[in-house]
């Protein structure tokens, strides 16, 4: 009993002082939920303007646009590349948005528009941390090629064939060797 007399005083004071804060807390709370609602809007806004001149302007006009047009938008090209892609991705996300008293964001667009404003996680380098390199591997070399002949199908690619027959012969000299002359008889 002696020991709860002493701590009373002590107590009520710093639990006044507490809710003191906790009120000045909830008032900086709802600014907040009040800012960022504006944020939202003015960035949707944005965003939605965004997508219009890029439409515009074309894809590939669009980046040296940017760069030309609005370097407000961030301290280095790659700084405005991503805010212009974050307001516009959250348009495009968000197309029927209308009203700024009922936003209606979806979470996910707003996270990723939010994202660009919290302090990257530090990454303590640890072992074993480095970049994987695949190994290479016969695909590749077969999704080089039809690529190439996508390419040609829909006119993109012109190829020079007495060229192609100087640069394939050590390639197919190699193929002869390695998969056997009879089985690619097969397919000629």
């Amino acid at each position: 009993m002696h020991r709860d007399r002493r701590i009373r005083p002590t107590t009520g004071r710093l639990l006044a002082e507490a809710r003191e804060h906790y009120a000045d807390a909830l008032l900086a709370h709802q600014g907040i939920k009040k800012n960022v609602n504006l944020f939202l809007e003015n960035m949707w806004r944005m965003g939605r303007a965004l997508s219009q001149i890029k439409n515009i302007v074309g894809r590939g006009a669009w980046l040296p646009w940017l760069e030309n047009h609005f370097p407000e938008l961030g301290e280095n090209p790659e700084t405005r590349r991503r805010n212009a892609w974050r307001c516009i991705y959250l348009f495009e996300k968000n197309p029927n948005v209308r009203n700024s008293a009922r936003l209606g964001f979806s979470e996910e667009s707003v996270r990723k528009v939010m994202w660009g404003y919290l302090p990257q996680k530090q990454r303590p380098a640890l072992p074993g941390d480095e970049p994987i390199k695949p190994a290479p591997h016969q695909l590749t070399f077969v999704n080089h090629y039809f690529k190439f002949r996508r390419q040609m199908k829909i006119g993109r690619v012109k190829p020079d064939v007495a060229r192609m027959r100087e640069d394939l012969a050590p390639v197919i000299t190699d193929l002869v060797e390695l998969l056997g002359s009879d089985w690619l008889a097969k397919f000629l």
